[in-house]
This record gives structure tokens, C-alpha cells and sequence, in this order.
């Protein structure tokens, strides 16, 4: 098991209702879990980080909001992205 014990995890993971590790899991079996448990919101922490499958998983539309926080700074330009959390630094005042 390697899953995340760290505090900031912990401390995540106690404010849910139900918390899932996918380690194993395909992007299909991922994709599918999400659908079939509803989930309102997706927030994508890796952005563009080399073997991720998060965005492959995004682009299917597997919940009716996406955001984009963390893992690259800035727009991907995808579509399937419906906000970025971002700060002055990432999208200063033009």
C-alpha cells in the first residue's frame, strides 16, 4: 500500500464522504467511478505532469465542473477545463 499518509492528506481525506485510491485503476475504471458516484466537481492538481491520467480522464466530460489548480501555471487551452484557479503571478491585471 502506498498510499498518502502525509498530514495535509489525512486532513483532506477526513473531510470527505467517501475517498478512493486508484492507484491500480485504469483510466476506464477511473472514468466510470467518478460517473457512477456523481461527483460534482473535479479539480485536476497535476496539469501537464508526464504520466498523469487525469486529463485523459477530463476530456471525457466526467463531471459537470472542471478545474484546473497546481499542476501547471496557467490556461491548458482545453476545453474540457471549465475554470483555473489561479493568482496575480499566474494572470496578472492587463
Amino acid at each position: 500500500n502506498n498510499e498518502d499518509d502525509s498530514p495535509e492528506v489525512s486532513k483532506i481525506k477526513n473531510a470527505t464522504h467517501n475517498w478512493k485510491v486508484f492507484q491500480q485503476a485504469s483510466s476506464d475504471e477511473i472514468a466510470v467511478s467518478i460517473v457512477e458516484d456523481e461527483l460534482d466537481i473535479l479539480i485536476d492538481l497535476c496539469g501537464y505532469t508526464g504520466t498523469s491520467k487525469v486529463s485523459e480522464i477530463m476530456a471525457r466530460r466526467v463531471s459537470p465542473i472542471q478545474i484546473s489548480y497546481m499542476g501547471f501555471p496557467g490556461s491548458s487551452g482545453a476545453s474540457y477545463i471549465d475554470y483555473l484557479v489561479c493568482d496575480p503571478v499566474v494572470v496578472p491585471d492587463i
